[in-house]
């Protein structure tokens, strides 16, 4: 019986731990910017770009969806973790 206690703290610490990355990439995701920078020339084509406020948009958006994947990932984790906590207590 006490392994099985045990093996539920390793889940509540898990989850808790999963909850928090999940947290701090979804704060980095929505801080995430990519300044604009010159079009780049690559294989004669110019490279074009959307700015706002100084910051390359599509840039910026793949930076964020890339963080809030993370996040998204993290939750996902937290979430089994509590799943399996509910179904053995």
């Amino acid at each position: 019986m006490q392994a099985l206690e045990s093996v539920k703290m390793a889940l509540r610490i898990g989850c808790a731990v999963s909850a928090l990355v999940a947290a701090c990439f979804w704060i980095a995701s929505a801080k995430a910017r990519v300044s604009a920078d010159a079009p780049e020339v690559t294989g004669g084509w110019v490279d074009a770009s959307i700015t706002a406020n100084g910051q390359d948009f599509v840039r910026t958006v793949i930076r964020q969806s890339r963080w809030s994947a993370r996040a998204a990932v993290s939750a996902t984790v937290a979430a089994v973790l509590q799943a399996v906590l509910l179904i053995l207590q």
